[in-house]
């Protein structure tokens, strides 16, 4: 039936039965009320009868008090008393029956007076009665004609008569709502007039999934949005005598309404065999290439019963995927509208549409690089046995490449059971595997430990790279497992990461020492040593020392670098330490010392091994060149004094050095001699750096002050060239003779200056008038414009070199040395 037709049937039904509901409501209320009467002249007749009782009561007392005279004289004077009293309530109560049977009267003549003007309304005029049965059985014969009762109504109709309530499931156009209205027509004609609702308790929800077109979107948009239309359902609920809501095209969480144990119990499905409307518009799904929050199409699968998600679903989630004939159609138009299949099963997945991406992959279509199978897996997260039994559906079509990705996938989304399933059917994981989730609950006392299960499923590579992993991140139960199990492990084990974990608690360092060395081979145990000197766990180091483990040579290197000097006196125990060079450049243990600063460990290493000052590194540096680029001016006099006294043990006078106001001053002597021929391999020099020791070593080797490198550059011109002004000035005033040195290529202390990163222009002007005093106090002229290198460069041409340097470091274009000497050249012109 039409809506017109239908809303004509229904007004026309109530304008009929509108006056009986009036009739009967007015009925109900005086017999109410004639009800209450009857009950008050009741409780009037009980009192009269309990105050006849009382007189009677009172009349054997008086023959009982006769016998006594004194004591009846006495009671009848408060007896006549009583009596008086209850005469007057008894008056009392006359007058209020008296009141109560005239109202009662008044009552009957006013309900009287209404059947009388109501009698018209109960009989219907006999002329209107032909027209009433005429219109009627036309009304009858135009629903023939617009509904046959097909198989989906008389199922409905049974349903509903054996559970009070029915879903109507099924596509667009398939009659759920013909049916429904149906159903409430048949259920008016078997209850009689008193058939219709109340409106209080209608309960509609048609407008709760109807979309309201915004300015802004196009066709295409309201098309999206409209989902509605494509999986609806219709709900009837009916009480006892009396419908009590009808529910139509309600989403899933209307359903909580019905108040019923199965939804599933309570359904009917007339849906067609051919969903040809459906495909289409789910291929629009998948075709619309923008993703819009809030319009879900799963809004309308209103047939699972389980719990609500917090989480927005999509298109994958609708029951149909689970129909077959469904799934044939939607393929077969996807082979007729020659669609990448692949395409759709990528977004099948991306969309959790597991039936529909099973069907696909069934049909021979391979997943890819873009296929996100996991998206799959993530709609059940909060269901470990869902995920298995989808894994296992799915994992049959997969090649063994794909299979390694699930297993990296359900590693790193932490799914336990999918990872320990995927590794009992023989998949290996590879380097791109999240490892962490084999140990990841080892300390979760309410989890058995995930690692144990899938053990046995490793290979003895993947244990070590668990073992590993295990060690880096601190997973202590981990590794003790691990071993325990007879996982040997490698060099790349990070033993000193998973004993430094209690750094700040030496006494859970040492505990956790013992409790693994017990598994650990000779050599293992000396890589433990090594990565505890390291981490500066002294105790550790000392109990493997006391254990009998042998150092090697890179022991004491790993002991200096953990700082601990205790660790390194018994070190000193063993032969290791004096012949112990590193791999990397050639030095040795005193090198290192003397590079981390270690003051009471230089102490002990010269004292104890003082040939190792002398000993040179890759690059021909001694322990000397270290300390003068750190800078240590206290370690620089230790080496130095180690130094001197290897060089006086032989007699020779030339070994005499001179004292000057009471400060020892190495000119000519044997010191000086082997200060200066300390080069590195490139010809380096080594006594320019640090401003405390480059004075230090200047006041106490003049000598030094005149020597030159490979590239014939001095140490003004290395001072010059650091920007290390103090010592710059020192040179300019202690030797003048300096300022007019020129390197191998011809380069002037000022060069050096101006094209040094770290000048600036005050520096430049001390140090120019110290070279302008000493050129004037020999007999020369000085004039900047002259002074140019091999290359015919001036000073304020290597100005501007160094300025570009800088803009290209510092990104700054301002350089006011090179100002102020563009300044001074252009006024000598």
């Amino acid at each position: 039936m039409d809506p017109e037709s239908e809303k004509y049937y229904m007004e026309e039904l109530e304008k009929q039965h509108k006056a009986d509901l009036e009739v009967k409501a007015i009925l109900q209320d005086f017999e109410a009320r004639h009800e209450v009467m009857a009950t008050i002249i009741s409780d009037v007749s009980s009192g009269q009868a309990a105050m006849a009782t009382n007189i009677s009561d009172i009349t054997n007392r008086q023959e009982v008090m006769a016998t006594d005279v004194s004591a009846v004289s006495a009671r009848q004077a408060v007896m006549a008393t009583n009596i008086n009293n209850i005469t007057t309530r008894q008056e009392t109560t006359t007058r209020d029956m008296d009141h109560l049977k005239d109202d009662v009267a008044a009552i009957k003549d006013t309900v009287n007076v209404i059947s009388a003007n109501t009698s018209h309304v109960k009989e219907i005029h006999p002329d209107l009665k032909p027209m009433i049965e005429t219109a009627e059985a036309r009304i009858n014969k135009e629903k023939e004609n617009l509904f046959y009762p097909n198989k989906g109504f008389r199922d409905a109709k049974v349903k509903l008569q054996k559970n009070r309530v029915v879903v109507i499931k099924g596509n667009t156009g398939d009659g759920k709502t013909a049916i429904a209205v149906q159903l409430l027509r048949w259920l008016s004609q078997e209850q009689g007039a008193g058939f219709l609702v109340k409106k209080e308790k209608h309960l509609s929800f048609d407008k709760d999934v109807v979309v309201v077109k915004e300015k802004h979107w196009s066709v295409e948009d309201v098309y999206r949005f409209n989902h509605d239309s494509i999986y609806v359902a219709v709900a009837l609920l009916y009480g006892k005598v009396t419908p009590i809501g009808y529910i139509q095209n309600c989403p899933r969480k209307s359903l909580s309404y019905l108040t019923t144990s199965e939804t599933a119990t309570n359904m009917i499905v007339i849906s067609s065999d051919h969903y040809t409307e459906m495909c289409e518009r789910l291929l629009r799904e998948f075709d619309c290439k923008e993703s819009r929050y809030g319009t879900s199409i799963d809004s309308l699968d209103v047939w699972n019963d389980e719990e609500e998600y917090d989480d927005d679903i999509c298109i994958g989630s609708l029951d149909v995927w689970n129909d077959p004939v469904f799934l044939i159609s939607f393929v077969g138009l996807l082979d007729d509208r020659k669609i990448d299949k692949l395409d759709v099963l990528n977004k099948a997945c991306y969309s959790g549409a597991e039936e529909c991406a099973l069907y696909l992959l069934s049909e021979g279509v391979k997943p890819d690089k873009d296929t996100e199978l996991w998206s799959l897996f993530n709609r059940h997260r909060n269901d470990r046995n869902r995920q298995v039994c989808l894994l296992k559906r799915i994992v049959v079509y997969f090649s063994d490449e794909t299979k390694v990705a699930m297993l990296n996938e359900a590693c790193y989304y932490n799914a336990d059971e999918c990872a320990l399933y995927l590794l009992s059917e023989g998949v290996k994981p590879d380097k791109a595997t999240e490892l962490s989730l084999f140990y990841r609950h080892w300390n979760d006392s309410n989890k058995e430990c995930f690692l144990k299960k899938i053990f046995v499923y490793l290979n003895d590579e993947t244990k070590v790279a668990v073992l590993n992993k295990a060690c880096y991140s601190g997973a202590e139960e981990c590794v003790i497992y691990l071993l325990s199990e007879g996982v040997k492990p490698d060099k790349e084990t990070a033993w000193g990461s998973l004993i430094n974990r209690h750094r700040r608690d030496s006494n859970r360092q040492l505990c956790l020492l013992k409790k693994i060395v017990v598994y650990l081979n000779d050599e293992t145990k000396v890589d433990v040593l090594n990565e505890v000197c390291y981490h500066g766990a002294e105790e550790c180091a000392l109990y493997l020392l006391c254990e009998g483990v042998e150092p090697d040579k890179e022991t004491p290197f790993s002991v200096v670098k953990g700082r601990r000097v205790k660790v390194l006196r018994k070190l000193l125990e063993y032969d290791v330490t004096p012949t112990a060079r590193d791999k990397y450049n050639n030095n040795n243990v005193l090198h290192m010392a003397c590079e981390c600063k270690k003051e009471e460990m230089v102490t002990l290493l010269c004292d104890t091994y003082p040939h190792l000052v002398h000993y040179t590194d890759m690059l021909g540096r001694t322990p000397l060149h270290y300390v003068v680029g750190t800078g240590n001016c206290s370690i620089f006099q230790i080496l130095e004094r180690s130094v001197l006294n290897s060089l006086y043990r032989v007699e020779d006078q030339q070994h005499k050095c001179e004292s000057v106001d009471g400060r020892v001053v190495h000119r000519n002597c044997v010191c000086a001699q082997y200060m200066a021929q300390l080069v590195d391999m490139d010809g380096r020099m080594w006594i320019w750096g640090n401003r405390e020791v480059c004075l230090y070593l200047c006041q106490s080797y003049p000598a030094l002050t005149t020597a030159v490198d490979n590239d014939g550059k001095t140490v003004l011109h290395k001072s010059c060239e650091g920007g290390n002004r103090e010592v710059c000035l020192y040179l300019c005033q202690s030797n003048p003779a300096l300022t007019t040195a020129v390197s191998k290529d011809g380069r002037h202390c000022l060069h050096y200056i101006a094209w040094s990163e770290f000048s600036d222009v005050d520096v430049f002007t001390e140090c120019e008038t110290h070279v302008k005093q000493y050129l004037e106090s020999t007999g020369r002229k000085y004039d900047i414009t002259t002074i140019f290198d091999n290359n015919g460069e001036s000073v304020l041409d290597k100005a501007k070199e160094g300025a570009k340097k800088m803009a290209r470091l510092w990104g700054t274009e301002n350089n006011r040395l090179l100002d102020y000497l563009i300044d001074v050249f252009g006024k000598q012109k």
